[in-house]
C-alpha cells in the first residue's frame, strides 16, 4: 500500500520550516540570531537534516539526478581547495533543493494529497499576507520577508492559474491576483515583474482567446504599475522615468536605481578578472565585501555570485543542469494528462524563466526554504512513479 502520510509528513516539513523565519515578526527586537545562525539559517539546515533522514529511508527515487551530477561535483570538489564554514554553509544551501527533489520523486501522491498540498501553499501564503497586514496595523509596516515574499508567491502563482485554465474556477485568478498586493504595495520591483509575467506565458494556458487576454491583461497592471507614483520614485533618480529608460544590464543605467547593486557589482570585479574559470571559492565573495565594510552584504544577483565563487564552468554546470531540466520535463508531457499532473508539469515549466529572473535580481539559489525547495519538490513530484497511477482524474477538455 502507498504510504501516503510519508509523504504528508516530509511536506508538513517543507512548509514549516519555511513558516519559521516569519517567528522574527513577533520577536521584541530586530535581531533574529541564535547561537550565530538567523532563523532563515536555522529554517534551511533543519530541513536538510530531515531530507537526508528522509532519503536514507527511501529505497528508490526516480530523480533525475544524472542531470544535475555536474554541479553537485563541481561545488563539493571546489569546496576542498578552499574550504571554509561559510562554504560549507552555501555548498549546503545549494545542495538542500536537489535533495528535496530526490526525496519527492521517491514518495506516493493522489488526488487527495496533491489537492492538500496546494491547499497548504495557498494556506502559506495567506498567512503570509495576514502578517504583512499586522505589521501594517501594529507595528508601522514592519514586515519580515518584503524582499522574499514575491518568490514564494510565484510559486502559488503558477498552481493558482493552472487551476484557472484546467478548471475554469475564477476564484482562482481572483487568488492570483491578491497575489500582486504584497509586491506591489512594498515596490517589489522585480518580484512584480516575474508575477505579472507567469500569468503570460503560463504552459497551462492552451486557448488562444485566453492567451491574448492575459497579455491583455499583463500590459494594463504593467503599465499602471510602471506609471505609479512609488513605483517610480523608487526606480528613478529623478523620481519619473519612461520604459525607454528600463534596460536589462541595470548596472550601467545611471538612470535606474539598483538599491545598491552597483556597489556590489564593484566589489566583485577584480575576483572576477582574477579568477574566471574556477572561481574563487564558495563564499569568497564575503571576503570581498568586507573590504567595502559590509561583510554581510549580497550581491543581490545569482549569476554574478555563482561566477564569482565558482568561475564560468560552475555557472555554465548550474544552467546546464536547468536547460536539461526543462528539456526533459518538456518531452515527458504526454505523461501528464490528468488534470492534476498537468497542473503541476505546467507550472513547473513556467517557472524556470521566473527562477532565472529572481537569480538576474536577487540572491534567490541562497532563499531555499522560499524557493529552490518548492520548485525542485513540484520536478521530483513529477518524476514520482505513483504520479499517473494514483492521479486517475482526466485532463478537463477545453
Amino acid at each position: 500500500m502507498p504510504n501516503y502520510q510519508k509523504t504528508r509528513l516530509f511536506f508538513v516539513f517543507i512548509f514549516v520550516t519555511a513558516t519559521i523565519p516569519l517567528f522574527k515578526f513577533f520577536l521584541p527586537v530586530q535581531s533574529d540570531t541564535v547561537l550565530g545562525f538567523n532563523l532563515t539559517g536555522w529554517a534551511w539546515i533543519i530541513m536538510l537534516v530531515i531530507s537526508i533522514i528522509f532519503l536514507l529511508g527511501s529505497p528508490t527515487t526516480n530523480f533525475p539526478l544524472l542531470i544535475w551530477i555536474p554541479w553537485v561535483l563541481f561545488i563539493i570538489i571546489r569546496l576542498v581547495p578552499d574550504f571554509s564554514f561559510l562554504g560549507l554553509q552555501l555548498t549546503g544551501q545549494y545542495l538542500l533543493p536537489i535533495i528535496i527533489g530526490l526525496v519527492c520523486a521517491s514518495l506516493h501522491y493522489n488526488d487527495i494529497i496533491l489537492r492538500w498540498i496546494f491547499k497548504s501553499l495557498i494556506f502559506y501564503c495567506s498567512l503570509i499576507f495576514f502578517i504583512y497586514l499586522l505589521g501594517i496595523i501594529f507595528r508601522n509596516g514592519y514586515f519580515p520577508l518584503v524582499s522574499i515574499t514575491p518568490m514564494i508567491y510565484s510559486i502559488c502563482a503558477v498552481i493558482c492559474l493552472g487551476c484557472f485554465f484546467v478548471m475554469k474556477r475564477k476564484k482562482f485568478f481572483f487568488y492570483y491576483l491578491t497575489l500582486l498586493i504584497i509586491p506591489f504595495t512594498t515596490v517589489a520591483r522585480m518580484g512584480l515583474v516575474a508575477i505579472l509575467m507567469i500569468l503570460g506565458i503560463h504552459i497551462g494556458n492552451r486557448s488562444i482567446t485566453f492567451r491574448l487576454f492575459s497579455l491583455i491583461i499583463v500590459s494594463i497592471l504593467g503599465l499602471y504599475v510602471f506609471y505609479s507614483p512609488r513605483f517610480q520614485e523608487k526606480s528613478f533618480s529623478s523620481g519619473h522615468g519612461d520604459l525607454s529608460d528600463i534596460s536589462l544590464n541595470y548596472y550601467e543605467n545611471e538612470t535606474f536605481k539598483t538599491s545598491g547593486r552597483m556597489t556590489w557589482r564593484l566589489a566583485l570585479e577584480s575576483g572576477l578578472e582574477e579568477a574566471p574559470l574556477f572561481g574563487n571559492g564558495p563564499r569568497s565573495e564575503n571576503i570581498a565585501f568586507t573590504y567595502i565594510g559590509a561583510p554581510h552584504s549580497e550581491a543581490h544577483n545569482d549569476f554574478l555570485s555563482v561566477r564569482y565563487n565558482y568561475g564560468w564552468i560552475g555557472l555554465y554546470t548550474l544552467l546546464f543542469g536547468f536547460f536539461i531540466q526543462f528539456i526533459s520535463l518538456f518531452r515527458r508531457k504526454k505523461q501528464y494528462q490528468t488534470t492534476y499532473s498537468f497542473i503541476l508539469w505546467s507550472g513547473t515549466l513556467t517557472l524556470f524563466p521566473v527562477f532565472l529572473l529572481f537569480m538576474y535580481s536577487d540572491n534567490i539559489l541562497k532563499y531555499t526554504i522560499f524557493f529552490p525547495n518548492y520548485f525542485f519538490a513540484m520536478i521530483g513530484i513529477l518524476y514520482s512513479n505513483s504520479l499517473n497511477q494514483d492521479v486517475s482524474k482526466p485532463l478537463l477538455k477545453r
